[in-house]
Order: C-alpha cells, then sequence, then structure tokens
C-alpha cells in the first residue's frame, strides 16, 4: 500500500544566528546553576567527617552561586541597554 507522495525539498531556516543560540544556551546554564546551588545553599548537604577547615564545599557552591549570579545580573543588563540603544525596533508597531 504505498502512496506516491510528492517530494518536498527542504530547506533549513535559521531564525536566529548561532551566537543568539549559544547566548540562550548560556543563559540556560547559568539559569540551572543558580537553581542548583541555591537549592544546596538552603538545603545544605551533611557534614563532612573531619576538620571544617579542610573541606570548602559549601564555600565553593556560594561562590559558584555568586559568579552566576554576577554574571546573569551583567550581561541582562547589557542586552537591555543593547536593546534600548537600538531603538526598541523589534517592539515598535508598524501600523501607521
Amino acid at each position: 500500500m504505498a502512496t506516491d507522495l510528492p517530494q518536498v525539498k527542504r530547506t533549513a531556516v535559521y531564525v536566529y544566528q548561532a551566537p543568539l543560540r549559544a547566548w540562550h544556551w548560556v543563559n540556560a546554564l547559568a539559569m540551572t546553576v543558580l537553581a542548583v546551588s541555591g537549592y544546596l545553599i538552603a538545603n545544605p548537604l551533611p557534614s563532612l567527617p573531619g576538620e571544617a577547615s579542610d573541606h570548602f564545599l559549601m564555600g565553593y557552591i556560594r561562590m559558584l552561586h555568586v559568579y552566576a549570579a554576577i554574571r546573569e545580573d551583567i550581561m541582562s543588563r547589557q542586552s537591555l541597554i543593547s536593546t534600548m540603544l537600538s531603538g526598541w525596533r523589534m517592539f515598535k508597531d508598524d501600523r501607521p
């Protein structure tokens, strides 16, 4: 029961350029890091055996959280400023 459907030539249409897609994946990774490290800060892991100065695990988790937050803050401000400087073209209404 074969059907003879016409063959359609498909071409890839990239709606967003590669740098913008990479930028969004970096943002998604940073948000994931913020969520996981925030959870670990709110609900710490059980204590590790030995002297506290030998283990700096929570310090590293907090440092990672702060670095990801700073990155998100700076980059989101940069995105907002560049959008404002471009004249908000994509948000303007095209009607006369």
